[in-house]
């Protein structure tokens, strides 16, 4: 009898331990799986990652030759702007000129008076 409840306890133990073993299996094939997925999670924000800094760099870029253009812009602004007060200058001074020339020279004699 004292048998009997021996064998019966190692065969119960047994089958413990190969429960224990067939759970750790288990959840080291789970632990690999998730793993190998976190792997490729990795992998794939890597990439992105790369891509995202070369579109960063390449908007610094454009956003550098937009400033350049901005001031470009801004100096043949401020060169039109002089020009367009030097041309209405020259025109104002132009008007006054021909007024002048008018006065000191009508096209109709003056009328006399009778």
């Amino acid at each position: 009898m004292e048998n009997e409840r021996l064998r019966f306890d190692l065969d119960k133990t047994e089958k413990g331990k190969q429960m224990s073993a067939e759970t750790l299996e288990e959840l080291l094939a789970k632990t690999r799986r998730d793993l190998e997925e976190q792997i490729k999670v990795d992998s794939k924000l890597s990439q992105e990652l790369v891509q995202l800094r070369k579109q960063n760099d390449e908007l610094l870029h454009d956003l550098e030759l937009e400033r350049q253009k901005r001031e470009q812009n801004a100096t043949l602004a401020r060169e039109f702007q002089v020009q367009n007060q030097e041309l209405r200058h020259n025109l104002t001074d132009d008007r006054f000129r021909q007024a002048r020339s008018r006065e000191q020279s009508p096209r109709y004699p003056p009328a006399q008076t009778l």
